[in-house]
């Protein structure tokens, strides 16, 4: 019988070592190295996690070293949320300027001229009317005998500031307040009335800017026919919000308006009802509302120029803040931030997290003070 295995049969103890072939041992060798290499990638990958994933002890946590060389500090500042809307930069949105009499138009103001109290708007008749500081819209004529009105008051208050009433202005039209009437319109070339007709001024809080001619000189006009369109004399930023964005759309609310070259705070002064417009067929709903800018004379000469603004929706002060990207998940699903300390371990310091904003992260954690160093991860 021949010496060696036979399938199913059990090898003798004397038996001489089977002869491999060159491919047997080529096979052989190849499946040492194969599993060499595995435990060497193993336990290389084991010492990587036991680097970043330090076991549970007493104390915080300690890392060795990082793998990543880039640091942010641990910085005290404010932290604001905010919604971008769009909107335009201009003179917001012009009203019409209605005659108060009939007759023809003698005189128009040039466009984009502004008009401040106590000059002259446009003349019916070659008869000026006068723009007057007042709240209150004319709605009579200021004449002797008539009731007494806050629209006396606006015309003696005016009065007083062109220096031709000397009283203290009130609700009653006197002696005085004809005087002071008579004394102004001589001063403008007029008869020496004691009285002003209703379509003789037109009441405004401050200048006004004509924006456009709503008719053009020599037209025939009747009481409440346009004459001009006018606007704020400074520029202002026109936003339609959406409905969803309504909440944000409050008087007084801080914002900063994007221009060429910086960001302009500024604050909503008026918020307008909800309207609802045409847009390629279908309806549209917003909400306009008005901001003017703190330095007006940021917006330089720019005119109906579109913006971007920064609406703030949320907002933290004086708190600690890392970059968003020095958060580092933690085994137990919580997030930390490497602390570096100069000759001696890191620190990963677990963190509760709050505001995000602006690319950074509202935390707070123990022992993290501000102008420590923080190691960010790099991808």
């Amino acid at each position: 019988m021949r010496s060696g295995t036979k399938h199913g049969s059990v090898p003798s103890e004397n038996a001489p070592p089977a002869v491999e072939d060159s491919k047997s041992r080529f096979w052989r060798s190849r499946r040492v190295h194969i599993a060499v290499v595995a435990v060497l990638v193993t336990a290389t990958a084991g010492i990587a996690i036991a680097n970043n994933w330090p076991r549970e002890s007493s104390g915080t946590p300690k890392l060795a070293s990082s793998a990543s060389t880039e640091t942010a500090k641990v910085a005290r500042q404010t932290l604001a949320e905010k919604v971008t809307v769009r909107g335009t930069l201009g003179y917001g949105p012009a009203r019409d300027l209605a005659s108060r009499a009939e007759g023809t138009v003698t005189a128009l103001p040039p466009e984009g001229l502004t008009i401040a109290p106590g000059e002259v708007l446009y003349r019916i008749n070659d008869h000026p009317v006068v723009l007057v500081p007042g709240l209150l819209p004319a709605w009579r004529t200021i004449e002797p005998g008539m009731g007494p009105g806050a629209d006396v008051k606006q015309i003696e208050t005016a009065l007083a500031g062109w220096g031709y009433f000397s009283g203290t202005p009130d609700e009653n039209f006197t002696a005085a307040t004809g005087a002071a009437i008579s004394g102004w319109r001589k001063d403008k070339g007029l008869s020496d009335a004691r009285s002003l007709g209703f379509g003789d001024f037109v009441f405004a809080p401050g200048p006004i800017r004509a924006a456009a001619n709503a008719v053009q000189v020599g037209s025939q006009v009747s009481a409440g026919t346009p004459v001009l369109k006018v606007t704020s004399p400074d520029r202002v930023v026109s936003v339609n919000f959406k409905p969803a964005e309504q909440a944000l759309a409050t008087v007084a609310r801080a914002v900063h308006v994007n221009l060429p070259g910086k960001s302009s705070p500024g604050k909503i002064t008026a918020v307008g009802a909800a309207k609802t417009t045409q847009e390629n067929g279908k309806d549209v709903t917003t909400i306009p509302a008005t901001i003017v800018l703190d330095a007006t004379e940021d917006a330089g000469k720019l005119q109906e120029y579109p913006v971007s603004i920064d609406v703030s929706t949320d907002k933290r002060e004086n708190v600690l803040t890392v970059p968003a990207a020095a958060l580092i998940a933690l085994r137990d699903g919580n997030l930390g931030v490497e602390v570096v300390h100069e000759g001696k371990p890191n620190d990963m310091v677990p963190v509760t997290t709050g505001l995000f904003a602006g690319g950074f992260v509202e935390v707070t954690g123990s022992g993290l003070e501000d102008g420590q160093d923080v190691v960010v991860p790099q991808s």
